[in-house]
C-alpha cells in the first residue's frame, strides 16, 4: 500500500566540496497536485560533502550543510517535518547510498 508520495532527483553539478540535484515529485492525495510537474526535476537541492561526517538529514539541514535551494512546484509539508517531504525522502536516500557506497548518486526516487 502507497502512501501517496513518489520524488525523483538527479544530479546536475558536482565539484570536490559540494553537488546540486534536481529533484520534482508529487503528492496524489493533495487535489492541488500537479500532474505535469511530477518529473519536471524543478526543485533544486545543495549538498556539502562535509555531511557525510554524520550521515543525517536534519542535522546537515540545521548546520547549512544541505539547502534546499528551490523547492519543488509540488512541495509537500508532513507530519513534523518543516520541510518539502519529496526532498527531505530524496536526501534521506542520496545520503544513504553516499554512505553505503563512498559516492554520490547520479539519481534516486522513492515511491511511497
Amino acid at each position: 500500500m502507497s502512501l501517496g508520495y513518489i520524488g525523483y532527483c538527479h544530479k546536475d553539478l558536482e565539484d570536490t566540496q559540494a553537488i546540486i540535484y534536481f529533484y520534482s515529485g508529487s503528492n496524489w492525495n493533495n487535489p492541488d497536485n500537479d500532474s505535469n510537474y511530477e518529473k519536471t526535476y524543478d526543485g533544486e537541492l545543495f549538498i556539502n560533502k562535509t555531511v557525510l561526517f554524520h550521515a543525517d538529514v536534519n542535522q546537515g539541514i540545521n548546520s547549512g550543510e544541505i539547502e534546499i535551494i528551490r523547492p519543488c512546484k509540488n512541495r509537500t509539508n508532513f507530519g513534523s517535518i518543516k520541510i518539502d517531504y519529496l526532498a527531505y525522502r530524496l536526501l534521506h536516500k542520496i545520503l544513504k547510498h553516499a554512505s553505503n557506497n563512498g559516492t554520490f548518486p547520479e539519481s534516486e526516487a522513492f515511491i511511497q
